[in-house]
This record gives C-alpha cells, structure tokens and sequence, in this order.
C-alpha cells in the first residue's frame, strides 16, 4: 500500500489553493461486484473513497483513478479506499504544512474551517493528546479522518529506537452523529485502530512462482498482545443522524504513525508495513 502522485498549490498566507490526489490501483469493484461497475463512468467506490472528501476548504480539487491492471488481484480492505487514502492525504498535509511555514494542527485547522464537526474531533485529540508535548525520546503524529459520514481524527505517540518503532499510545476523538451504543462505538473505534496499527507493524504477504509465500500466524504476523499502545477514545457527538463507527478506526492510523515517525527519523514511511529509517 503506497501513497501516490498529490500535488498542491499554497499561497502566500499558508491556505491550500488546489490539489489533485491521483490514485493508481486495479478495479475492485470490476471483479469483486460487476453487476455494480459502469465502465463509461469507471468510478469506483472502493478504491476512490475518502479522495472526495469535502472536509478541508481547498477549492480547486481533483481525484483521480488511474486503473492499471496487476499481477494478483485487490480487494477492499476495512475501511475501503478511506483507508489507504487518508494515509496519503494526511501525510502530505504534514509536508505541505511545513512548506507553509506552520505546524500541523494550525495547518489543518484552516483547512477545517467549513467543517464544525471535523473541526470539533480535530481539536478534541488535540486536547486529549496535548499534542507537540510528547515525552522526550517520542514525537506525536496528528491526522485527520472520515467514513462516510463519521468524522474522526487521531494522535499516536511514537519512538523509535534500533531501528524499530512502538507506538506507546493513541488517542480517537469520533463524530459518529448520534451515538446509538457508546461502548460498542467505543470497542469498534478501539478495535479499527489495532487493525490499522497492526498492517502498518509488519502484516506482509509475498509471492513465489505464483503462490503465496505465508501459511499461518507464526509467518502472517499481526499485532502481538505486548504491542498493544495505551488507547483513549472520545466520543464527540453532534446532531448528526447516526453513521456507524465500525471502520473510523482505521483511517486515522497510518498517517498519524507515519507522521510522528517523519519528525523522529527525518523521513516519512511511504508503503506499509513501515519501514524505520534513521535520519
């Protein structure tokens, strides 16, 4: 899973004045669901959601799907496209505030002006987190999510020490709308977050000669009880109609990891599962 081809335009006050994001996958929904693909329009959900997200006040914008064919098949992951397109799009929204001149929160802040509910989720992890007062030796990383109607944002709290990194802990702040169960919305949020932590720890599957490489748990390796970070969720209600928390967890993983891991290293992960780089 890599962040591909965004290009933006700021101006001289530090507001984002256009941006293309331009995702380059298979079709999912070609194979997995014919009977919903259009080619004359070729849109697919699956893998372009999260792309055309209105939040962030940027007004000229463009996504894009370049559909090219690869050697294995791709199927949606939890999350779907919001997944793999918040990690792109949050971290370049890291690089672009740096560009600016500004940190991330005032950066994003802006950009959320339109949004009462993202602004509201952005700054309750800011509060929660009290980001940028990371404990010496790990750095915080801020990003900014959605599905579908839930909005959501996330701290990690990060360090890295030969050459590998541990989350030590990671803060949700969710708009669900209405929270119909708050400790099923909770465990839902809590559980998209371990998901998405462990994918970007080192879940991998390979191929040799056309089969792939992995057979079990010992080889596949996901999240271990011991990696688990401290986790707080906050619920963030508005008088939004409900809109589900199953996934929101997800989206917000890998860009906040990537960009606590950018500020300690000097360079930002690019694929999952990371890889540590020293600066």
């Amino acid at each position: 899973m890599e962040p591909l081809n965004a290009v933006a335009s700021v101006d001289a006050d530090g507001g984002v004045t256009a941006m293309s994001h331009r995702v380059v996958s298979p079709s999912i929904m070609q194979f997995a669901f014919p009977q919903r693909w259009n080619p004359e329009t070729g849109r697919d959900l699956l893998v372009m959601e999260g792309t055309e997200s209105t939040d962030y006040a940027i007004p000229d914008f463009r996504a894009e799907h370049v559909i090219t064919p690869r050697r294995c098949r791709v199927s949606a992951w939890r999350g779907i496209g919001w997944g793999p397109n918040c990690f792109a799009r949050e971290c370049f929204i890291d690089e672009l505030a740096e560009q600016a001149g500004t940190d991330p929160v005032t950066f994003r802040r802006k950009l959320l002006r339109d949004s009462p509910r993202g602004l509201a989720v952005l700054n309750a992890v800011v509060a929660m987190s009290g980001f940028g007062q990371a404990p010496q030796g790990r750095a915080h990383g801020l990003s900014f999510a959605g599905y579908k109607e839930t909005r959501g944002a996330g701290v990690a709290e990060v360090s890295v020490e030969d050459g590998r990194f541990r989350v030590h802990r990671f803060w949700a702040a969710v708009d669900p709308g209405f929270a119909v169960h708050p400790e099923n919305l909770r465990a839902q949020v809590e559980g998209g977050i371990l998901f998405g932590l462990s994918s970007l720890m080192r879940e991998r599957a390979s191929f040799t000669d056309g089969m792939i490489d992995q057979n079990n748990f010992y080889d596949y390796e996901p999240i271990r009880i011991g990696e688990i970070p401290e986790i707080e969720v906050r619920i963030v209600e508005s008088d939004s109609a409900p809109s589900g928390a199953g996934e929101i967890g997800v989206p917000m993983t890998g860009a906040a990891v990537a960009n606590a891991l950018r500020l300690l290293t000097g360079t930002a992960p690019r694929q999952m599962p990371f890889k540590v780089e020293n600066s």
